[in-house]
């Protein structure tokens, strides 16, 4: 299935909505749009995410709130919180008791945190 859909639209595409799709995964092609901006994955049923920098890096806004997301990637640090043309939203996850105190301090704590040596995913 998501072979098809990954081969018609290559080329441009800016906006992926798959919420409340109950999926588990995050399928590898999605790295390969180049130009995605905003990934809509609220409310499935995601326990991990793509492990790539450059993924993260070009995307606008990740939208992964209401999962069942225990860990974050540490290639997730790489997405620019502070800017205000970005948004991440990662709320209504599970998330373990370190990720979870880091993210009561605030979402740019959260993401610098994983970026760290200290943080194991």
């Amino acid at each position: 299935m998501w072979e098809k859909f990954f081969f018609h639209v290559r080329l441009i595409i800016h906006l992926i909505p798959n919420s409340d799709n109950e999926l588990e995964f995050v399928p590898s092609e999605v790295r390969n749009l180049h130009s995605l901006q905003i990934l809509a994955l609220r409310d499935n049923n995601l326990t991990a995410l793509l492990t790539d920098s450059q993924f993260f890096a070009r995307l606008r806004e990740l939208l992964i709130e209401n999962n069942f997301l225990q860990i974050l990637p540490p290639e997730l640090s790489t997405f620019d919180v502070n800017s205000q043309r970005h948004v991440l939203r990662v709320d209504g996850n599970p998330l373990n008791p370190e990720l979870a105190d880091q993210l009561r301090l605030g979402l740019s704590h959260l993401i610098q945190y994983i970026g760290t040596s200290f943080y194991h995913a």
